[in-house]
C-alpha cells in the first residue's frame, strides 16, 4: 500500500520536472509517505515491521536525497556484532552505537533513521536506541487473555496478526495459534446465530470447511441447518419441498442417503424428541445414524405423499419404500397388507387379471389360506350372477374353477347343471367329453361309472338280437329294430300292439306289447318263434 500510494503522487510515471517543482514534488510526495503512508502500514504507535520498513526503503532509493526522519521498527534479531545487526527478512542493515549493546538473539524494537550507505547505493538504518520487545507468542498471549467476552471480529483481528507474523517467518507455532483464534472466532459466531436462519449456519459450515476445521464444528453446523429446514416442513409438506430437503441433507449430511442396517427404535425415538442434544452426545458413527433416521423420516414421508386417491398405486410405493428405506420395511408391509385387505373386501368387482395379481401377493407373502378363500369368494360371487342357460359363461367359469381354485369337480357340477337345463348342447358335450365323462343312456358317467355300472336286465338279448318277456317297447326296437307293421286292438283299457318283422329271408316274426291301464310304456308279452313268411298272423 505505501508504495502504491508513494507512486501515485511521485513515482517513476510521474510527469519530469525540474528546478522548484521538482523538489516541491518531492516533498509533497516525502509528506504523504510519512504523512499518511506510512502512518497507515504501522501499527497504533507507529512501529514499523520489517516488512513495511523493505516497502519504505525501495521506495526511498527513488530519491537521491531523501529528508532524515526518524522511524520505529521491530523485528526478530538474525545476527548481530559489536558493530551490525540484522533482522530477519529485512533488506537493511542497522549500525550505531546502540548496536554493541547486544546480547542475544530475540525480539527488538529499534529507533533511528535511514540514510544511504557510504560505500553503494543501499540503504541502512542508523540505530539510535533499542529495546527488547516480548516475543510474538507472548504478546499474541497476552492480547489473547483481553479477549474473553469479545465479539468474535477481535479474535478475528488477533488470528490475523498472529497469522501474518507466522507466515512472515515460518512460524508453525504462532500459525497454529492464529488458527486456533479462528476457530474459536467461529465458535463465538456460531452461537450467536439466529436459531432459525439455517443460510448462516450454512454459510458458517462452509467457511470453516474452507479454513479445516474440525469435521464435528462442521457437522454441528450443517446438522443444526438442516434441522431449521426440517421444522419447516411441517406435517403436510407438499412432496415438492420434501424432495428439496432429500437434496439438501444429501449434500449438507454425510452418506444420509445410505441404506443402513435396522435401528433401535429407542434411540430414534429420542433423537426426534430432542435431536440438538442427541447429536451432540454422540460419536461419528452414531451421528451418520441419526443422519439416516433424519433423512429416511422424509423420505418416507415423500413416499407415502404419492399414494394415489384411490390407493391403487400402493403396491408400487411399498416396493419403493423396501428399495430406498428398507430400515422401514415394516410400513411397506403394513401399507400391502391395509391394500390386500381393502381389495379382497371388493372382490367381488375385480377382473379375472386383478384377481390373480392380489392372490399372488398373498402367495408371495406366505398367505395362502388368504389367497384361497379370495379365489373361493370370487368365484362364488361369478356362479351367483351367472344366467342358468349361459352354456359359454359356464364353460369359462368352469374353467376358471380348474386353472384359479384347481377344483374340476366344481367346474364338472356347473356343467353338468347348465347340460340339465340345455341338454344337447354341442359345446357343453364337447367339454363335458374334454373333462372325460361319457353319455351312457341319457346319463353322464365318468370312466369308473361307467365300469362299475351294472349291466341292464335285458342287455345281452338285446346284443344278441333277440326279445324277451318284460321288455319295453324301446328294448324290442334295440334288439331287433323298427318293426315291418304294427297293428294296435284296444279292450276294456288293455291297448294290445302287434309288431310284424318280416326280415325278407322267408321268415316272420309277430311281437305282442300289452300296455296296461296307468302305465306309461309298451310291455313285452308273449314271444312266439319266428315264423315262415305267409303263416296266418294271431
Amino acid at each position: 500500500m505505501i508504495r502504491s500510494d508513494r507512486r501515485g503522487a511521485t513515482g517513476r510515471g510521474r510527469t519530469p520536472a525540474t528546478g522548484l517543482s521538482r523538489v516541491f514534488l518531492m516533498l509533497v510526495g516525502l509528506w504523504a509517505l510519512f504523512g499518511s503512508g506510512l502512518s497507515a502500514a504501522a501499527d497504533a504507535e507507529g512501529v514499523l515491521t520489517v516488512t513495511q520498513l523493505n516497502a519504505v526503503v525501495k521506495d526511498w532509493l527513488v530519491d537521491k536525497n531523501p529528508p532524515r526522519r526518524q522511524l520505529k521498527v521491530e523485528g526478530r534479531i538474525s545476527a548481530f556484532n559489536k558493530q551490525v545487526l540484522s533482522l530477519r527478512h529485512c533488506d537493511v542493515m542497522f549500525v550505531g552505537e546502540p548496536v554493541a549493546q547486544v546480547q542475544k538473539s530475540g525480539a527488538v524494537e529499534l529507533t533511528g533513521f535511514l540514510r544511504r550507505a557510504t560505500d553503494s547505493r543501499k540503504m541502512e538504518f542508523v540505530v539510535e536506541s533499542l529495546r527488547s520487545i516480548p516475543s510474538d507468542m507472548e504478546q499474541l498471549e497476552a492480547r489473547a487473555r483481553q479477549l474473553p467476552g469479545q465479539p468474535a471480529e477481535k479474535w478475528n483481528e488477533l488470528a490475523d496478526w498472529a497469522e501474518a507474523r507466522g507466515t512472515l517467518y515460518k512460524d508453525q507455532p504462532l500459525l497454529g495459534k492464529a488458527r486456533d483464534l479462528r476457530y474459536q472466532a467461529l465458535e463465538i459466531e456460531a452461537r450467536g446465530l439466529p436459531a432459525d436462519d439455517s443460510a448462516k449456519m450454512f454459510e458458517l459450515a462452509d467457511r470453516a470447511t474452507q479454513a479445516g476445521f474440525g469435521k464435528g464444528f462442521v457437522q454441528d453446523l450443517n446438522h443444526r441447518g438442516c434441522l431449521v429446514e426440517y421444522r419447516r416442513l411441517g406435517k403436510n409438506a407438499p412432496s415438492e419441498r420434501l424432495d428439496g430437503f432429500l437434496a439438501l441433507a444429501r449434500e449438507r449430511l454425510p452418506q444420509c442417503d445410505q441404506p443402513g442396517p435396522a435401528w433401535d427404535p429407542l434411540l430414534r425415538d429420542k433423537y426426534f424428541k430432542n435431536p440438538e442434544a442427541v447429536h451432540e452426545a454422540a460419536n461419528a458413527a452414531k451421528r451418520a445414524t441419526l443422519y439416516r433416521m433424519l433423512y429416511a423420516e422424509v423420505q418416507l414421508r415423500s413416499l407415502l405423499g404419492r399414494l394415489k386417491p384411490d390407493n391403487s398405486n400402493v403396491l408400487d410405493v411399498a416396493r419403493q419404500i423396501e428399495r430406498l428405506v428398507p430400515e422401514e420395511a415394516a410400513r411397506a408391509t403394513q401399507l400391502r397388507e391395509e391394500r390386500l385387505s381393502e381389495r379382497a373386501s371388493q372382490v367381488t368387482r375385480l377382473t379375472r387379471t386383478e384377481l390373480q395379481a392380489l392372490e399372488t401377493e398373498y402367495r408371495n407373502r406366505n398367505q395362502p389360506a388368504h389367497a384361497t378363500k379370495l379365489v373361493e369368494d370370487w368365484l362364488a360371487h361369478q356362479r351367483r350372477k351367472l344366467d342358468p342357460g349361459d352354456v359359454e359363461g359356464a364353460i369359462d367359469l368352469a374353467n376358471d374353477y380348474k386353472t384359479l381354485a384347481g377344483q374340476s369337480e366344481q367346474g364338472v357340477r356347473l356343467l353338468l347343471e347348465t347340460w340339465s337345463r340345455v341338454p344337447g348342447s354341442a359345446p357343453l358335450r364337447a367339454r363335458l367329453e374334454e373333462a372325460g365323462l361319457q353319455l351312457v343312456d341319457g346319463e353322464w358317467l365318468t370312466p369308473r361309472q361307467v365300469v362299475n355300472r351294472p349291466e341292464p336286465r335285458f342287455a345281452r338279448a338285446i346284443r344278441a338280437g333277440r326279445v324277451e318277456d318284460g321288455m319295453t317297447a324301446e328294448d324290442a326296437r334295440r334288439a331287433l329294430g323298427a318293426p315291418t307293421s304294427v297293428a294296435r286292438v284296444v279292450t276294456a283299457g288293455l291297448v294290445t300292439e302287434f309288431w310284424r318283422y318280416a326280415p325278407g329271408d322267408g321268415t316272420q316274426r309277430v311281437v305282442r306289447l300289452e300296455r296296461l291301464p296307468g302305465q306309461k310304456d309298451f310291455l313285452v308279452r308273449g314271444v312266439p318263434p319266428a315264423l315262415p313268411e305267409g303263416t296266418a298272423q294271431p
